[in-house]
């Protein structure tokens, strides 16, 4: 085989792959806010930052944990400390309808095991999990069930030796993607 016969032989193959991966892509999209993830967990999709914050949003900076994110105005947030050094932030409007909570707590793991995940989330639900990265940090974001808030959004990751665990309800889901594409370390 000459090197232009290889030549067509590997770009038609590359041309047919490319063709392939748009088309079920295409098929298998979740579209979350201004985020475009992949409905398989196989490979990580980056969750852009944005670098100016939301018209209108406030800072948060929490200096022990190393972060910060922007959040509407309209949230009041608590911080409370909890038992085995876990700490817990709570975003939440007046009205109680509308908030997010980042769970905060040591972590010696590499990975999420399936005990920890069954610690936190007796209900044992995972419903369409999706591996992203927020701002270098891989995370995974997922669909559950709690007794207190019925559907959820959670999105959970592990950085600097503390599980980090974002949670609002379901319904809130493009609300909670505006607001951690604004997470820097």
């Amino acid at each position: 085989m000459n090197k232009t016969t290889a030549a067509v032989i590997l770009g038609g193959f590359l041309l047919a792959l490319a063709g392939w991966r748009f088309f079920t892509l295409q098929e298998s999209e979740v579209s979350v806010g201004s985020w475009t993830l992949p409905a398989a967990t196989s490979s990580a999709s980056v969750v852009a930052l944005s670098s100016n914050p939301p018209e209108g949003f406030v800072e948060f900076q929490n200096e022990k944990y190393g972060f910060s994110l922007f959040y509407p105005p309209t949230l009041e947030v608590t911080e409370y400390d909890e038992e085995g050094g876990a700490h817990t932030v709570s975003f939440e409007d007046k009205s109680g309808e509308k908030g997010f909570q980042i769970f905060i707590t040591p972590y010696t793991e590499d990975q999420i095991t399936q005990d920890r995940f069954r610690m936190d989330v007796p209900s044992g639900v995972m419903k369409e999990p999706t591996d992203i990265v927020i701002d270098g940090i891989r995370a995974t974001m997922f669909f559950s069930e709690n007794a207190l808030m019925g559907e959820t959004r959670e999105v959970w990751f592990i950085h600097d030796g503390y599980l980090h665990e974002v949670t609002t309800y379901k319904e809130l889901n493009l609300w909670l993607a505006e607001i951690m594409r604004t997470w820097k370390w």
